[in-house]
């Protein structure tokens, strides 16, 4: 395994090489986000695909607020809430940053530190929701979304709720005469 790569104007750098790269490499994106550097690599590679035996069932989901997605067969999955399990660290690394005079070699270390503590977070979430998406893709062949805006769903409701009180005060009219 070649744990080297070539970048112009740069030279031979060493990385962590995941993946071996079997093809023409197309193109090469570097990224840094606090302190860690991260290369992607876009290359085409020729390769048969392996059929997998088509998985029967097919599943909607609801996505909500108190459960993070219920399943039409009954399931739900619960919400992740990786905020709220260190959100007394990130309130900590907060106010120890607004303490600190701004632009001063303390204060870029605390803005470090809290923007790592949020990276932190991102990164469990989008590992969350990966293991989610690829444990109901592995369960079902076919996956359908619910998409529903709030605010015409608040419009019908409030329709709905005009005509319940126009036929209800209709309907005490009509006890009152008989």
């Amino acid at each position: 395994m070649n744990n080297r790569i070539f970048l112009p104007k740069i030279g031979y750098i060493n990385y962590n090489n995941s993946r071996t790269i079997n093809g023409e490499i197309n193109s090469v994106t570097v990224s840094k986000e606090n302190n860690h550097w991260y290369i992607a690599v876009n290359f085409t590679e020729n390769y048969e695909v392996n059929r997998i035996t088509p998985i029967d069932g097919v599943v909607g989901i609801d996505i909500g607020i108190t459960r993070f997605a219920s399943l039409s067969t009954g399931e739900f999955l619960a919400p992740m809430n990786s905020f709220r399990k260190s959100e007394t660290k990130t309130i900590k690394l907060s106010r120890i940053l607004s303490r600190k005079k701004k632009f001063s070699n303390n204060y870029k270390i605390a803005k470090a530190k809290l923007s790592s503590h949020h990276s932190k977070i991102a990164r469990i979430r989008k590992d969350y929701l990966h293991k989610a998406s690829n444990d109901l893709s592995n369960r079902f062949s076919t996956i359908v979304i619910e998409d529903l805006k709030q605010k015409i769903c608040q419009e019908v409701l409030k329709e709905l709720l005009k005509i319940l009180a126009k036929t209800s005060k209709q309907n005490q009219d009509l006890t009152s005469l008989s």
